[in-house]
């Protein structure tokens, strides 16, 4: 193609065609301005609809990502409404005022059972959002709006989740005051098999103060709480997760 412009060119220079070449020569720079142009579009649409793929995937990853905090949240709010239970039980075994034997090992295998003491934790999952930042792929959603709710969500939100943190304080605080009061060699002999120089049985009277009392109800009233923010945190959630799934849409039109 080249050779054939290239003789064009010299055959109306030999043939003293000025004006004509010079016309020629004015068309031959418009095609190739033109066709610079043409490969630029392409190049440039190829780039948005690479871009638009890596936006796609990114907010698949992010949606994907939010749900199982949602699910995670889920089995959090089971276990605080577990938990409560098992305060008030102990509440409620406490306040008897005769405790024969059976008694005794049922409230103390009730508190040993672990439910008074299990702590829920709640951490994102920020895969996604991260890869997306990490990458600087985040200056691609076009969504200003889910862009600004993403980073309030893994970047703030996150970190004024303080109840949790508090009721695992109270709750290991709460451990350190029983755990005395339940030592006794009865217990000590069948799970270790040694005598001890410890009461034979753990003192139920001792376990019927107001300071244990007053870890219980202190405990549920945070458990109460984390409940209430895991709600709020799971609503947040589930809005993002539909204005997420509305940009999804849109590519598929």
């Amino acid at each position: 193609m080249i050779k054939f412009f290239r003789k064009i060119r010299q055959k109306m220079l030999t043939e003293n065609k000025f004006s004509k070449y010079l016309i020629y020569a004015i068309g031959e720079i418009v095609l190739v301005v033109i066709g610079i142009l043409i490969a630029l579009w392409i190049n440039n649409n190829n780039i948005q609809n690479q871009n638009k793929e890596k936006e796609r995937f990114g907010l698949i990853e992010i949606r994907d990502n939010l749900i199982s905090d949602t699910l995670q949240l889920d089995n959090n709010l089971k276990h605080f409404k577990n938990r409560q239970g098992a305060i008030l039980k102990t509440m409620k075994l406490l306040s008897k005022n005769d405790f024969n034997s059976k008694d005794k090992d049922s409230l103390f295998f009730h508190i040993m059972s672990g439910e008074l003491f299990l702590n829920a934790r709640f951490k994102s999952n920020s895969v996604g959002f991260s890869n997306m930042v990490s990458s600087g792929n985040i200056e691609l959603l076009s969504n200003n709006e889910l862009r600004k709710k993403l980073s309030e969500y893994y970047l703030i939100k996150n970190d004024e989740f303080g109840a949790y943190d508090f009721t695992i304080t109270v709750s290991r605080d709460f451990q350190n005051y029983l755990a005395p009061l339940l030592a006794n060699n009865r217990n000590v002999k069948k799970f270790f098999g040694i005598d001890s120089p410890l009461e034979k049985e753990f003192d139920v009277e001792q376990l019927q103060s107001a300071q244990l009392f007053g870890y219980l109800v202190q405990l549920f009233v945070i458990i109460n709480t984390s409940s209430e923010e895991s709600m709020e945190l799971k609503n947040d959630i589930t809005t993002l997760i539909e204005i997420t799934n509305k940009e999804l849409d849109s590519f598929e039109k």
